[in-house]
């Protein structure tokens, strides 16, 4: 006999959308950490011993991924705002979350096209700060402060994003963990260690690459895990 309690159909279809939802968002998931992870490894043991050679020099392997990495986040953040626009039960700020995501995706498109042609780098060169300007702030040079002020502003972005995943704790956690690792990179490379000598600047560049590409990493995984629930709301997921 059985004695499991009845399911009214949407509720029946609501669970399987879940359980589809979730498989698509552990493959998804695990396949963005694999590339990421393989990818670094791969440029590391590449010119091994001199392991840092394929990260640390501008326009290297690590660049390109990167670049395209953060266009595959724009990209994301793209269809983000085209799912807010579909009537979703349970979504909170709907309108706002369009806005961000679109805002986002035109944040990452700039992103990637510095990464690719060191367009920040070239204005630096070309436009020096004057000789003993500081910031105020130690070990900070006066160049990098727009750099800092774009990192407070996604801190807070990322602020609004965490309340758009409410009841949805693991995306909350690999929000927070691409976020932290992504702010580590930034003061890393605004850090002043010329001083330091050669080594001490290749190693910090190359931990400032691999944090970067990990944070892009982070915020990847967020973004598709959070695209995957608006499809298993809006029922585009299959049963």
């Amino acid at each position: 006999m059985d004695n499991s309690t009845p399911r009214s159909p949407g509720e029946s279809e609501a669970v399987g959308l879940t359980l589809n939802a979730a498989r698509g968002r552990t493959v998804t998931t695990a396949s963005i950490v694999g590339v990421n992870v393989g990818c670094i490894l791969l440029l590391v043991l590449w010119n091994w011993p001199n392991w840092w050679q394929r990260i640390t020099y501008e326009l290297s392997p690590l660049t390109w991924f990167s670049s395209v990495q953060l266009i595959l986040i724009a990209v994301c953040c793209l269809l983000l705002a085209l799912l807010c626009r579909v009537p979703i039960s349970g979504v909170r700020l709907a309108k706002e979350q369009r806005l961000v995501w679109l805002l986002l995706s035109g944040t990452f498109v700039l992103f990637s096209l510095d990464e690719r042609f060191q367009i920040r780098v070239h204005l630096h060169e070309a436009a020096p700060a004057p000789a003993g300007t500081t910031a105020g702030i130690p070990g900070i040079g006066i160049g990098e402060i727009p750099i800092l002020l774009v990192a407070a502003g996604g801190i807070f972005v990322a602020y609004r994003l965490f309340l758009y995943f409410d009841g949805d704790p693991a995306t909350r956690i690999w929000l927070v963990a691409g976020v932290v690792t992504a702010l580590a990179s930034t003061l890393i490379d605004v850090a002043d260690l010329s001083a330091r000598g050669e080594i001490v600047q290749r190693n910090q560049q190359f931990i400032e690459e691999i944090l970067e590409t990990l944070g892009q990493m982070g915020l990847l995984v967020t973004f598709t895990r959070h695209g995957w629930r608006l499809l298993a709301k809006i029922r585009l997921v299959p049963r």
